[in-house]
């Protein structure tokens, strides 16, 4: 990892004030260890200052994320409006993404939703889950695929609700069709 100085002194500033005060992060010695390690410039030890952050999680991967959860936003408005159907609360749940294997995924389902508290009415129906224990990317695909082509061939309709599917089409983006 590369850093210019200016980038080196900023962080060596911000670790020395964490020195000086109490955190819950850092201890005072790791903190004035970072700091040299940053003054003199040992290039080799950045990575342990950055040892506990993750790796980005791609604008591409959080954009993937809103997607799915407006689509599923719109399956349960959908739902809700029907005046009777054959699908339950559970079949139409957001599934979550697999803890395991979509971690990017999953973080950022977690913070938008948890921390920073979007997508509440997803949040209403008790059978939503974060981790879904088994990879759902490949199914979101193809769920999204044919929700994308379902709303596509609806533009320029009048829908009094905005996007609305119907039971017929609520099936078919779940494939219980």
């Amino acid at each position: 990892m590369k850093l210019s100085k200016a980038e080196r002194l900023i962080l060596a500033n911000q670790f020395q004030l964490l020195s000086e005060q109490d955190n819950e992060y850092l201890d005072k010695e790791t903190c004035l260890q970072f700091v040299t390690i940053l003054r003199e410039g040992y290039e080799l030890l950045y990575d342990d200052i950055f040892s506990g952050m993750d790796e980005e999680v791609s604008a591409e991967k959080c954009r993937f994320v809103l997607d799915v959860l407006s689509m599923y936003r719109i399956i349960s408005n959908s739902f809700h409006r029907l005046s009777e159907t054959t699908l339950t609360e559970e079949v139409i749940a957001f599934a979550g993404f697999d803890g395991n294997e979509e971690t990017k995924e999953y973080s950022f389902l977690k913070f938008f939703i948890n921390d920073y508290d979007r997508f509440r009415d997803l949040k209403k129906n008790k059978y939503m889950e974060e981790n879904s224990h088994s990879r759902m990317v490949p199914r979101y695909i193809r769920q999204f695929e044919i929700y994308s082509n379902i709303i596509e061939s609806k533009k320029g309709a009048y829908q009094p609700h905005g996007n609305e599917l119907t039971e017929e089409e609520i099936k078919l983006v779940l494939g219980l069709k």
